[in-house]
């Protein structure tokens, strides 16, 4: 299901991984950019999801602004929602990277898990890995949930 598409970013929910999806297509600053964010809070709400993929591989810089209000008011909302794991796949561009690794380093105090790939394959199974129960066998045989 879509939650959000337009020319610069898409939220989705994949149902066979049970996430949400964010994908950025372009440059996107402001009300575009927080609109984009806060549609990922909107799909969150929604499904009932607690991961999220975030490809931001086609990224760009993410303004001053931007960066500030994504820990500061964003990032609360999102564990508040009910987020409580992000595997991010890194922008290609060197000079988006370099925003994006400063808006993480201040995104510590939540809790939130977090990961970065370079291959969104291994963002996946991260996040597979991520949501899959704990199970151990019981005498027996049986297979018990922990």
């Amino acid at each position: 299901m879509t939650y959000f598409d337009r020319t610069y970013g898409a939220v989705e929910y994949d149902e066979s991984l049970e996430t949400v999806v964010g994908r950025i297509h372009d440059y996107a600053e402001g009300e575009e950019f927080r609109a984009y964010m806060n549609a990922i809070i909107d799909a969150v709400e929604a499904t009932g999801s607690e991961i999220l993929l975030a490809d931001s591989r086609e990224m760009g810089p993410i303004a001053q602004e931007d960066q500030v209000w994504s820990i500061e008011d964003w990032s609360p909302r999102a564990e508040s929602a009910g987020l409580s794991a992000i595997a991010f796949v890194m922008p290609e561009s060197v000079i988006a990277g370099m925003s994006f690794e400063r808006v993480m380093s201040m995104a510590e105090g939540d809790d939130i898990d977090r990961a970065y790939f370079e291959d969104p394959a291994q963002a996946r199974d991260w996040l597979r890995d991520w949501s899959a129960p704990d199970v151990t066998a019981e005498p027996g045989g049986q297979l018990q949930a922990e």
